[in-house]
């Protein structure tokens, strides 16, 4: 019966999240890497952008295409690229007021804490003005920021890679 007890123990302890303020490194550190983003994102400079997605995800998919995760940036860059030369990105803001800090564990038990963060993207595309609202999913892992503009449509490998978020509020 103790040996139940140490592994339900164990079980719970490496799956359950736990919300928090973010601590004043936290806090400032991330709003660096969101400050670079959002200009980052003004400037079309898609490369920098793209280096903010999780090393997780990048290697994963680099294993599904049979090539590096380099590679796989470089691909998800001149995509975007692509797709966003007819737009122009006047506004990029992110509201990093009221945070909290969620903490969790990866699936192979290392630490990994999010937040969601809300933006308000105004852009023009082939000279017609759009407001998006939506959220960045802020990452912290392996001692570094990672941001995802999430996609509430298509959530399967973000939550294959990082099954914590199941219950995560995600919707903007």
């Amino acid at each position: 019966m103790r040996f139940i007890s140490i592994c339900l123990t164990f079980v719970l302890a490496t799956t359950q999240s736990f919300a928090r303020p973010l601590t004043t490194h936290e806090y400032i550190t991330l709003s660096a890497v969101v400050e670079k983003y959002s200009n980052d994102m003004k400037e079309l400079n898609f490369s920098a952008v793209i280096d903010t997605m999780p090393n997780r995800i990048a290697h994963h998919l680099s294993v599904k295409l049979e090539t590096s995760p380099e590679q796989v940036r470089r691909i998800i860059s001149e995509q975007t690229h692509k797709i966003m030369r007819r737009t122009i990105i006047q506004v990029f803001e992110a509201d990093l007021s009221d945070l909290d800090l969620t903490d969790a564990r990866n699936i192979d038990g290392t630490p990994a804490s999010y937040t969601v963060i809300p933006y308000d993207m105004l852009m023009t595309i082939n000279g017609e003005i759009h407001n998006e609202i939506s959220i960045l999913l802020a990452l912290y892992e392996a001692n570094q920021w990672w941001l995802l503009r999430f996609n509430p449509d298509n959530p399967d490998l973000l939550l294959e890679l990082y099954p914590f978020l199941k219950n995560a509020e995600l919707n903007d």
